[in-house]
């Protein structure tokens, strides 16, 4: 199991993950900070670009802020994790 610290950013346009310089893993999604809707939205994010069941995606705090700490069940090493998510791109914004 790995824990990630994530930022997110809802009501984008676009549904995707970076590495940013000063946030780390930032992930922005459509969905809008409403009744948990965002915050579902990112487990369904993280689960389509990592190709692992929603299941194995757990977030375990950040519920109502930006920053969300979420555990991955998985075998694989947090740098495997965080490359597949980020695409090895960095944004410098």
């Amino acid at each position: 199991m790995i824990t990630l610290r994530i930022r997110l950013n809802p009501g984008s346009s676009r549904a995707l993950c970076w590495r940013d310089m000063q946030h780390g893993i930032v992930c922005a999604v459509r969905e809008e900070p409403i009744d948990g809707k965002a915050n579902k939205a990112l487990i369904v994010l993280l689960s389509d670009l990592l190709g692992i069941p929603k299941s194995s995606i757990d977030m375990v705090s950040g519920f109502t802020t930006r920053y969300k700490a979420v555990v991955i069940a998985t075998s694989r090493s947090k740098e495997s994790i965080e490359e597949q998510l980020c695409g090895g791109a960095d944004a410098t914004v």
